[in-house]
């Protein structure tokens, strides 16, 4: 299989010598930090805060309603290899559409696989108009493999209403794109058993692979990094301050370039200029603005808010003594 997308920044294909991925997608051409690489609209959405109790009727209601070119596409995603495939199956052909059961339509046979790729696949988000807690249904989107070292951040743009993906840092040509499916900053172990219990696979990437050194440094990382808890920490003290720069340092190791490591320059932002070190505050606030930037794009609402820290903190650096 191989698709090339309308903009022709990326072109779906095959993984290479891999046996449980099969297909993602992957840079056509080398990309720059902070590109926007698809901006995607839900081929169809479904209310409900646990996806996994959603009604299986109603996911394949949803996907009856797909044109057949979107029905084939569906069905070429990857369900679980733990999905209850026969429970689905029942659950379905229980039901009726328009008073006829399921099997009377002749889709019974993949009743199953439809519930299973849309719990594998579907995209959370809360509908802010609403204030209810959705799931959507992202064909192509779901096409993007995961990586505990993502080079995409992806999020749900309110403005847009559309899931955004873009790329964190530099990207080379042919290189596959990859988002994070779980919170990245766990051990192995603890990874490990969230992608295997809601995705039903095993991860091999680089950062899970401890038989490389890569891979040994980083399970010692990111054990380090799940130790290290700033609620536990007085933010007034050095310690604080002491484990906010660990974190950044560990982070930049890993190459996790998300909005993990804004976050923390955004809280050493706020606490230095609060100690009244305008220059320290300055720096942060920059550094937390880019990085959102780079992940959420200009139209999300939190890069506003930090466009408006760091002219705040500019205007405070360049104070005269006398207005002080």
């Amino acid at each position: 299989m191989s698709h090339q997308s309308g903009d022709e920044q990326y072109i779906i294909r095959g993984v290479q010598g891999a046996t449980d991925i099969g297909v993602g997608i992957f840079a056509r051409d080398g990309i720059a930090r902070g590109r926007l690489i698809m901006a995607a609209t839900s081929d169809f959405s479904l209310e409900q805060p646990d996806r996994r109790n959603i009604p299986s009727m109603s996911i394949f209601m949803q996907y009856l309603r797909l044109e057949e070119t979107a029905q084939e596409r569906y069905l070429a995603l990857c369900a679980a290899k733990n999905a209850d495939l026969e429970r689905y199956n029942r659950e379905v052909q229980d039901e009726k559409i328009d008073g006829k059961h399921i099997s009377s339509l002749g889709q019974q046979s993949i009743a199953g696989k439809v519930v299973a790729i849309f719990h594998n696949n579907a995209f959370g988000y809360r509908d802010t108009a609403t204030g209810r807690k959705m799931q959507g249904m992202l064909i192509e989107a779901s096409r993007f493999n995961h990586s505990c070292t993502p080079n995409l951040s992806h999020t749900w743009n309110d403005e847009l209403q559309k899931r955004t993906f873009r790329t964190i840092r530099e990207i080379q040509d042919d290189e596959e794109l990859t988002i994070s499916y779980i919170p990245l900053l766990q051990r192995p172990e603890a990874r490990s058993q969230s992608l295997f219990e809601q995705f039903g696979f095993t991860c091999n990437c680089n950062a899970c692979d401890e038989s490389s050194k890569f891979g040994r440094l980083s399970a010692d990382r990111r054990t380090q990094l799940e130790d290290l808890d700033l609620d536990r920490v007085s933010p007034v003290s050095d310690s604080w301050f002491d484990t906010c720069k660990t974190m950044i340092y560990l982070l930049e190791e890993e190459g996790i370039h998300g909005w993990e490591k804004g976050e923390i320059h955004e809280q050493l932002a706020d606490l230095y200029q609060h100690g009244g070190d305008d220059k320290s505050g300055h720096e942060h606030i920059q550094f937390a603005a880019n990085i959102a930037y780079g992940c959420f794009g200009a139209t999300h609402p939190i890069v506003p808010g930090l466009q408006q820290k760091l002219l705040l903190a500019q205007a405070q650096r360049t104070r005269a003594p006398w207005e002080e």
